[in-house]
């Protein structure tokens, strides 16, 4: 549950920078500046949330185990908990959050940044100079 509000925040980083520099920094060093810090809290917010979700599968998996001594007996591995462990062991994604989390992050917070830039200038350019009818 936790892993996913922290990638929900992850999605939405990218936009409340945009609205942070908008409001308060408005100059180019602001806009790399707000780029920057949104790269790498998204880094963090995403390797968090897999690590959470990692702790989340051990969880789970040391429910299954009954007495407490971290080894399952043959009354413990039930089909229940081999699936279980099967989501703890198994998942290649997890194990390569690190290295992928990287240009992932890169490419979500410059695409947010490339529209919200080019909807800004757009609105700037032909919407807010258009002279008024009256």
């Amino acid at each position: 549950m936790i892993s996913l509000v922290a990638m929900f925040v992850w999605l939405g980083l990218p936009i409340c920078a945009w609205i942070l520099y908008r409001r308060h920094l408005r100059s180019i060093s602001g806009l790399l500046t707000s780029f920057v810090v949104t790269l790498i809290l998204g880094y963090i917010l995403y390797v968090g949330a897999i690590w959470i979700i990692g702790k989340e599968y051990e969880f789970e998996l040391n429910k299954y185990d009954l007495d407490g001594d971290g080894m399952f007996s043959t009354e413990e591995y039930t089909p229940d908990a081999q699936a279980a462990m099967k989501r703890l062991t198994n998942d290649t994604g997890r194990t390569f959050a690190p290295i992928v989390a990287a240009p992932v992050t890169f490419i979500w917070t410059s695409v947010c940044f490339l529209i919200m830039s080019g909807s800004s200038w757009i609105y700037n350019r032909y919407i807010r100079s258009r002279p008024q009818n009256k």
